[in-house]
């Protein structure tokens, strides 16, 4: 196996990981909601923990489906260099994320509705095709 596809595997595991790690901190360190409330009994949301769940999901997603993507390409295509694969596969990896972390998002705020899902899908695949053209 060439040295650059494993230091590319060992990175994208390293990613993950370190995307696990730090949502498993936001998850049982931290509480997106404060224990104070605003009288009415309303309770404040922490936006600093929230921002970090969503940036370690992220992360997390990324690194899960670039690593996911370089497998199944580098297995299928052979034409390709290694470079161009790992390329194609991280930014995949990081689109699939974002996809994630939109629809996630819109669901933490009622706002999922399938053709919301639809439409943030239209877009993800509209930034795949603007970004996999060749220039």
């Amino acid at each position: 196996m060439d040295k650059g596809i494993l230091k590319f595997k060992l990175l994208l595991i390293s990613i993950a990981i370190i995307g696990l790690v730090g949502f498993l901190m936001m998850f049982f360190l931290t509480s997106p909601y404060q224990n104070t409330t605003l009288g009415i009994g309303v309770t404040q949301i922490n936006l600093l923990s929230v921002i970090g769940m969503y940036v370690s999901l992220f992360i997390f997603f990324a690194g899960i489906f670039a690593g996911i993507f370089f497998l199944f390409k580098s297995k299928v295509v052979l034409f390709r260099g290694a470079y161009t694969v790992a390329v194609s596969s991280l930014r995949q990896g990081v689109l699939m994320g974002i996809l994630i972390c939109v629809l996630l998002f819109l669901q933490s705020l009622s706002l999922l509705i399938w053709w919301d899902a639809l439409l943030v899908i239209v877009a993800i695949l509209l930034a795949e095709m603007y970004f996999a053209v060749d220039k």
